[in-house]
């Protein structure tokens, strides 16, 4: 016969490993990808570091320009909103124009050639998206703090070595 034991509530974030909390709440990860992607450099699945696999598409002021505006809007403030989806549109519409113009506009100073204008855009509005698409009616928010209930039942020999004992072998049959 088995024994129930009280249930334990904890919101989910309670549970996940600190690395993964942080990089949840910090995009910076994000950022530092698209900005070395600009450079011309992705990262060795293996080795982890930085590799080069082309030429830069703009000059380093340029991608310092990218970097402060994707700062901008990829935080955690963001990421914690509360934004409904014609809000998230809205924003991008809004977003997409601007950058456009701001890239013609700087594409001399920032040594940008025709060729990357789209995909340099295309990256930037796209990595914003992703980043407005988890405030979407609180997700994230709903994810980290979502309360998980867990019930135990305990048999009378695991009660009285205690579970931990039971689970390394200690006690109980």
């Amino acid at each position: 016969m088995s024994e129930m034991v009280p249930n334990i509530s904890a919101p989910a974030i309670y549970a996940a490993a600190p690395q993964i909390i942080e990089a949840i709440l910090d995009p910076a990860f994000v950022i530092e990808r698209v900005r070395r992607n600009l450079k011309g450099q992705t990262q060795d699945p293996d080795t982890k570091k930085w590799v080069a696999y082309g030429k830069p598409v703009m000059n380093d002021d340029g991608i310092k320009e990218i970097v402060s505006l994707l700062d901008s809007y990829i935080n955690r403030n963001t990421l914690l909103s509360n934004l409904e989806e014609k809000e998230i549109y809205t924003i991008m519409k809004n977003f997409d124009k601007r950058l456009g113009a701001w890239l013609l506009t700087n594409m001399k100073s920032f040594d940008i050639k025709q060729k990357n204008l789209n995909i340099i855009k295309t990256r930037i509005v796209d990595m914003v998206f992703f980043a407005l698409k988890q405030a979407q009616n609180k997700e994230l928010l709903k994810a980290l703090t979502q309360t998980y209930n867990v019930q135990e039942n305990r048999t009378p020999d695991e009660k009285k070595a205690g579970i931990g004992m039971k689970i390394l072998g200690l006690g109980g049959n």
